[in-house]
């Protein structure tokens, strides 16, 4: 072609950035009005914990290692109530387990659950004390 220069550009690729991480937070949370001393599931979203547990699952799309576990209150636990959360792998509890105890508003506990692509989490919660724990609202979360 007369008059027309053919534009060529070079493509060049930078260096190679830092790795990332592959660590990720699952996440529960619920309220209860009342004491309930029957295995509840929280929901993945804000609602009252179920006793059905298939209606709280989170499918794991990728293999890790879950090593932590974390509750956050937004209301002070009272009375001589406890509420110790477990997670379950594939309707099976798992040894992450922590307890939030009379007045606290936080816990975090450790352990370690391998999980793989496919497998189904769910957050147990069993309110142990006298049934006058009044209304609790929190989240709790796992991660690697």
């Amino acid at each position: 072609m007369i008059g027309i220069a053919p534009l060529l550009t070079a493509i060049t690729q930078g260096p190679q950035g830092p790795a990332g991480s592959d660590s990720g937070v699952l996440t529960w949370n619920g309220s209860q009005a009342a004491a309930n001393t029957s295995d509840n599931f929280l929901p993945t979203y804000a609602a009252v914990p179920d006793t059905n547990e298939y209606k709280s699952g989170q499918l794991i799309a990728t293999a890790t290692t879950l090593t932590t576990i974390r509750v956050a209150s937004f209301t002070v636990l009272g009375s001589s109530n406890t509420i110790t959360f477990t997670l379950r792998k594939n309707g099976v509890d798992t040894g992450l387990t922590v307890t939030l105890g009379v007045g606290a508003t936080s816990a975090v506990a450790t352990g370690s659950v391998s999980v793989a692509p496919g497998d189904m989490l769910t957050m147990k919660a069993v309110q142990s004390g006298n049934g006058t724990a009044g209304a609790w609202g929190l989240v709790v979360a796992v991660s690697p």
